[in-house]
């Protein structure tokens, strides 16, 4: 004999074989059940083009969950669909009205998940309205460093997660090297406001942003050979970062959002993110009074000037040099060498289109950094020395020698970002002296390497380089897809980098 059944878990008998049903797709099912529902409210309702997006922003919304599309659907009666999308913000306000028929947990979306939370344990609930502070997904580190505490132990959270899990309120993605977790965007919203009412939401998103803020500060130090992973696993986390440095500045606790920001100069520069990079430094440094601070807010403020200046010269704005020299003077007043280091590279990089001008700025950062043994802020200089003999002295033999000494040295430490951009400036140095056929080969193999560590910037950087070889060498043919696939490239980094509306904890 074979039994069929729903339910709302696994029942947990000999035999049992589950099948979790997923949530609508969104290219298709999820419209078809939207325009079904929406032509019972309204028969002459149709998706076109003026509505098209509207629709499908709905159903992305809600994550394709049936219950919430069909309700969705039903307020066409009374409103567009692009009006259902700008209310959305208050789902269980707006998706009321089900079928009379219905159980009634199913005539509206509050009593759907109402129902739901209802038959959970104390400890499940607790777990449950915890996990509300994660944006975009989490995984298991840093569910138990989070949400643990009170009547839910550490050790008790993955037995917990997978009792939600079973109960379809939380999603597991293992699609990843890490099984990743996430709320539906609507059970977030129910669990959120229950965070609220438990008295216990600011304890718990302090915990969050003191998380995400420890996973960010390795990338500010000498790379390894995990470092390009944490890269990457900075940019999975970021919403939960933007979540973080948003819950510092709603507790005035500027100078640790402003170290956060530092922390992931390497992401903003790696991940083609530089414009949002520098909407945080610009966030933050204006509200922060530099005046009657310690010495230790004040480092922390030169980072942050010398850093949005030196990102404000990889997007073009060079308009940042007095941030930068000002960087440099509370360096100097400081005392701090590593910072010293820090804001006279930024200078330097900021002037490296004027070699004369720069010179100076990295010949004293090089000494000081041999001095401390920083191999990394030598091989960066070293880069930003042979970019700046390219495109501002276009002098190839320059910067050959200074891309080949930062190759060695960030070949020694593991440092792949910036042995990738040695590279394409050896390569450009290359082209500029002839040698078309090495050049061809080293972009391309810059190329391989940087799309597989979703570098944006130096897949850009690796096809311009590839299409000015290709075409010198007569090969007009490659050299039009490469410049091609190069306009597809920065169309993606600037999506990636686009500044974004500053985040409020706790909206979805």
């Amino acid at each position: 004999m074979t039994l069929l059944a729903t339910s709302r878990e696994p029942i947990g008998v000999p035999g049992e074989l589950t099948w979790r049903v997923p949530s609508l797709s969104l290219a298709d099912d999820a419209i078809q059940l939207f325009t079904d529902r929406a032509r019972r409210a309204r028969p002459d309702f149709a998706v076109s083009d003026d509505n098209a997006e509207a629709v499908a922003e709905i159903c992305r919304r809600l994550d394709g969950m049936p219950l919430a599309i069909e309700l969705a659907a039903a307020r066409v009666r009374a409103l567009s669909p692009a009006e259902i999308v700008e209310t959305l913000h208050d789902r269980f306000r707006l998706l009321t009205g089900g079928a009379r028929t219905a159980v009634r947990r199913q005539q509206t979306l509050r009593a759907s998940v109402d129902w739901s939370h209802a038959l959970l344990t104390p400890s499940e609930r607790t777990l449950f309205r915890r996990l509300a502070v994660f944006l975009g997904g989490f995984d298991l580190d840093a569910a138990e460093a989070v949400t643990a505490g009170g009547d839910v132990e550490r050790y008790q959270v993955l037995d917990l997660l997978t009792l939600l899990v079973d109960k379809s309120l939380v999603v597991p993605d293992d699609s990843g090297a890490k099984t990743r977790y996430r709320l539906l965007e609507t059970v977030r919203q129910y669990a959120l406001e229950k965070l609220g009412e438990s008295g216990e939401a600011d304890a718990v998103r302090t915990r969050h942003r003191d998380h995400y803020t420890a996973l960010a500060a390795p990338l500010d130090a000498a790379p390894d050979a995990d470092y390009e992973r944490r890269i990457t696993q900075a940019d999975t986390d970021i919403d939960n970062l933007r979540a973080a440095f948003a819950w510092s500045r709603e507790n005035s606790d500027i100078e640790l959002a402003m170290q956060l920001a530092s922390s992931l100069q390497p992401l903003w520069r790696a991940r083609g993110r530089a414009r949002e990079g520098q909407a945080w430094f610009d966030a933050v440094l204006t509200e922060h009074d530099e005046a009657n601070n310690p010495n230790r807010a004040r480092t922390a403020r030169a980072r942050a000037l010398a850093d949005k200046a030196l990102l404000g010269a990889l997007t073009g704005d060079r308009a940042n040099v007095e941030q930068a020299e000002h960087a440099l003077a509370i360096a100097r007043e400081v005392d701090d060498p590593a910072l010293l280091v820090r804001t006279l590279t930024a200078c330097g990089y900021i002037t490296g289109h004027e070699p004369e001008t720069a010179r100076p700025y990295f010949a004293e950062a090089i000494a000081l950094a041999q001095a401390q043994g920083d191999r990394w802020t030598l091989s960066r200089i070293h880069a930003w020395q042979a970019y700046g003999a390219i495109l501002g002295a276009g002098d190839p033999i320059a910067a050959r020698a200074a891309a080949v000494e930062g190759l060695d040295l960030a070949d020694a430490i593991g440092d792949r970002v910036d042995s990738r951009r040695c590279r394409l400036w050896i390569g450009f140095a290359q082209v500029m002296h002839g040698e078309l056929s090495p050049a061809a080969t080293q972009f391309a193999d810059v190329r391989t390497e940087a799309e597989a560590a979703r570098d944006g910037i130096g897949t850009v950087l690796a096809l311009t380089g590839l299409a000015y070889a290709l075409a010198y060498q007569g090969d007009t043919g490659a050299a039009r897809t490469a410049r091609r696939d190069r306009r597809y490239c920065r169309g993606w980094a600037r999506r990636a980098s686009r500044k974004r509306r500053p985040h409020r904890t706790g909206v979805g």
